[in-house]
């Protein structure tokens, strides 16, 4: 689900979490700390990725996790830090 290297990360207030393009045009459902969030953006960028925009304002400084799920595609699921 995520490329090799990409990991999600949170800046000014919002989550970007970079998934593979075969997410394009599919259903999906992304998960923070198991509860399913709607999206504020996603969409295949110029670089050929895959890219969600979660609202982050809501969450602890910490460690949080983050999984997207769709059918036909491996299910993934990663870490990020909030400062």
């Amino acid at each position: 689900m995520f490329p090799d290297g990409e990991e999600p990360w949170v800046s000014d207030g919002t989550l970007y979490v970079i998934c593979t393009p075969k997410l394009d045009g599919k259903d999906f459902v992304i998960k923070v700390d198991g509860t399913e969030v709607k999206p504020k953006d996603a969409f295949l960028n110029g670089d050929g990725v895959f890219v969600i925009w979660v609202d982050a304002t809501g969450l602890s400084a910490g460690e949080h996790k983050v999984s997207v799920t769709a059918e036909g595609i491996p299910d993934g699921e990663a870490s990020f830090t909030v400062k």
